[in-house]
């Protein structure tokens, strides 16, 4: 399945009719290794025809060692300010480089994500073989989500993106903070050397470096402790959004594919529109795609919160909330104070939700004016819709139903989505229902 990698600004839709100069060196050496052991390598990757549009992103993967900086910085100086998303495949390694490459990443603006690219032609058990990667080019493949890993040293380098991203059947491992001598016979990893001897230094340093990325520090060296002294911690989705570790998730029917304008990893649907349509809300088609791909999008989020009130007279009162969450989807309506496990809220991508779109200068965000359809049950209405600041995903939407529409004592309801991590959390035993 190809991959849709969704960044704002990083993860772009470019126009391009020139080589960037790349770096992409696996080392003599690497041929007597696993494509895991190997020095981590950075190589431009591109799928599609850039005469028309093409999708990029820089491809990191291998053991981070020493030496990995120094090659990143080789490589930012080509691109020459152009902003593509990095996308990690890494077991680990050196703790400094790591650093140091996170930081690179944030001051160079760009975005990061777990994946595991695939070079074309390349043999099935070295999907990334280093044969196909082009030294002075771009090399062509694919990026895939699914079964792609991120652990030791490597969640630090990942860190360094402003959004960072992962799909729900990604990796990312981490594990207690010990230092000392490497020691392969007896098993232990190499985080810059590990043993399982305590470090406060290395913590303190840590701890500097994830507050500095807005990654909450405490939470990480809480899941640091769940490990055991040889073993690593997986961090689950809800943990990696709380924490920080992460700021986008994908469902687990997505995967981190073909780089269009937007925050956020988008569907596997395609992408709307060039992104100089999507400032011209000129153009009533132009428009409804957006919405409803901004519905789509919100319908396939991993985590999100969803309040439906009436409107009335009086203020708002409450319908029903929805909760979409790492471990399930749960209900409650207006009248209950615990809560029901539900089914989550599925898009149909062939289904236009919205038709007769038009644009609002409010002043108060990306607002639109649109007819409003459901097909179960068959239902209308006019509504006022709003999208996050990105155009990807619902804010709000105002649905104003015929007066004959008997299904609803009042005969207004506003939908406000919430994708804070901290409020979309499953409910606990015993806010369920029995």
């Amino acid at each position: 399945m190809k991959i849709r990698l969704g960044f704002l600004m990083s993860f772009c839709l470019i126009i391009i009719g020139f080589f960037l100069p790349l770096v992409a060196t696996v080392p003599a050496a690497a041929n007597a290794q696993t494509p895991e052991e190997w020095p981590m390598n950075f190589a431009l990757v591109r799928n599609g025809n850039c005469k028309e549009i093409c999708i990029q992103w820089i491809s990191a993967e291998g053991k981070i060692t020493a030496d990995t900086p120094q090659r990143f910085k080789k490589l930012l100086r080509s691109l020459k300010g152009r902003k593509l998303p990095v996308v990690f495949q890494s077991r680990g390694g050196d703790v400094d480089a790591a650093l140091s490459v996170g930081r690179m990443i944030r001051a160079a603006g760009l975005e990061t994500a777990v994946g595991r690219t695939q070079l074309n032609d390349c043999p099935m058990l070295v999907p990334r073989c280093a044969q196909k990667i082009v030294r002075d080019g771009w090399s062509e493949g694919e990026v895939r989500a699914g079964g792609a890993y991120c652990f030791s040293a490597c969640p630090l380098a990942l860190a360094g993106g402003k959004v960072r991203a992962a799909a729900a059947n990604a990796y990312i491992g981490i594990h207690q903070i010990t230092n000392g001598p490497n020691r392969p016979a007896t098993g232990r990893r190499n985080l810059d050397a590990i043993s399982t001897k305590a470090d406060p230094a290395l913590k303190r340093m840590l701890s500097i470096y994830l507050d500095e990325m807005s990654v909450n520090s405490e939470d990480v060296f809480a899941m640091m402790g769940l490990a055991t002294p040889e073993g690593l911690y997986y961090v689950q989705s809800a943990e990696a959004l709380k924490s920080g570790v992460v700021t986008k998730i994908f469902s687990d029917a997505d995967e981190p594919g073909y780089v269009v304008r937007g925050t956020g990893f988008k569907t596997s649907t395609p992408p709307l529109v060039d992104s100089d349509s999507l400032l011209d809300f000129r153009r009533p088609d132009d428009m409804c795609r957006i919405i409803n791909q901004a519905y789509v999008n919100t319908r396939k989020t991993a985590i999100y919160r969803e309040t439906v009130n009436f409107v009335e007279p009086d203020g708002l009162r409450l319908l029903a909330e929805g909760l979409v969450t790492a471990s399930g989807a749960f209900e409650r309506w207006g009248s209950q104070s615990k809560w029901a496990r539900a089914t989550a809220p599925y898009a149909v991508e062939a289904y236009a939700r919205f038709t007769s779109c038009t644009y609002v200068d409010s002043g108060k965000g990306p607002h639109f004016r649109a007819y409003w359809h459901n097909q179960h049950p068959s239902q209308t209405a006019n509504a006022d819709v709003w999208l996050s600041p990105d155009l990807q995903r619902l804010s709000k939407v105002l649905r104003h139903f015929p007066n004959d529409d008997i299904r609803y004592p009042s005969k207004t309801l506003l939908a406000t989505m919430d994708y804070d991590a901290t409020r979309a959390v499953a409910p606990s035993d015993e806010d369920l229902a029995q």
